[in-house]
């Protein structure tokens, strides 16, 4: 970025100028512009050189603050654990086809995704709101370790991203009995809620639903949140999609239904 010295800068400006031509690190390249920008004179004559200098300035603090927000982003990423309470999706698939991107695509993370084979070594985790709840993504790594398929035994889909086929038979071979879409590109948000066969059931008064699976009943609401509460129960009210009418009473054998909101009475 030379400036050639018939503008008449002082010669502090070229003294910051040449250590710029050898900063080494963004930090002392701030550092030099800075100095260069503080070094000009306050002349119509410099506009042009201030410009520049200062335009020069902007952009390498922009460029900072980018790569602390990425870095930021993968240190959360790499922070997700697994939460078995969370309605889970696993990505499953040979080197390179995509289950990478579509973490970071539904889940906003920055997990690498280039051409190298077997390039994930642990499971790559995140989670993204989704109406009331959260939906959480797991990438397993392709070479489909023993400890891998323990976990996907935890999900409650399967997206394949390649090899069909192949990977439907490891599934099987594994007493994997959980439904496995194979996908090119990525679903929406409603189509995978759709796909997962999960209802939201409120307790009456609490936004936070519990998450079941389609086709369960009161019994079975009853045990997710206490084994003890089947044999205390009295009766349920309903009001939502599976009642006839606001606060319906209902037994044991009630099939709930997404949105249902439920009044539990207990002995």
């Amino acid at each position: 970025m030379p400036f050639k010295k018939k503008k008449r800068l002082p010669p502090s400006f070229y003294e910051w100028q040449e250590r710029y031509s050898l900063a080494k690190s963004a930090e002392q390249k701030i550092e030099a512009l800075s100095g260069m920008l503080s070094s000009i004179p306050h002349s119509d004559e410099f506009n042009k050189v201030r410009t520049h200098v200062s335009k020069r300035l902007g952009d390498l603090r922009k460029s900072i603050a980018r790569k602390r927000e990425h870095a930021l982003k993968i240190k959360k990423a790499r922070g997700v654990k697994f939460n078995e309470k969370l309605p889970t999706i696993g990505l499953l698939g040979p080197p390179n086809s995509g289950k990478s991107y579509l973490v970071n695509y539904y889940c906003g993370t920055n997990y690498a995704s280039t051409n190298m084979p077997f390039e994930t070594k642990n499971p790559a985790f995140g989670v993204v709101p989704y109406m009331d709840i959260k939906l959480q993504f797991v990438e397993i790594p392709s070479d489909l370790e023993p400890r891998y398929v323990q976990l996907l035994h935890k999900v409650d889909l399967i997206l394949i991203t390649g090899e069909q086929e192949r990977f439907k038979a490891l599934l099987r071979k594994h007493n994997i009995n959980i439904k496995s879409i194979a996908v090119s590109k990525p679903p929406s948000l409603s189509e995978l809620w759709r796909w997962l066969s999960l209802i939201r059931v409120y307790p009456k008064g609490d936004q936070s639903p519990v998450i079941l699976k389609s086709g369960a009943t009161v019994k079975d609401y009853l045990l997710n949140i206490h084994s003890s509460w089947v044999k205390r129960f009295k009766t349920a009210f309903i009001t939502g999609p599976s009642a006839k009418f606001p606060n319906q009473p209902v037994n044991l054998n009630h099939v709930l239904m997404d949105g249902d909101v439920i009044d539990v009475k207990l002995s």
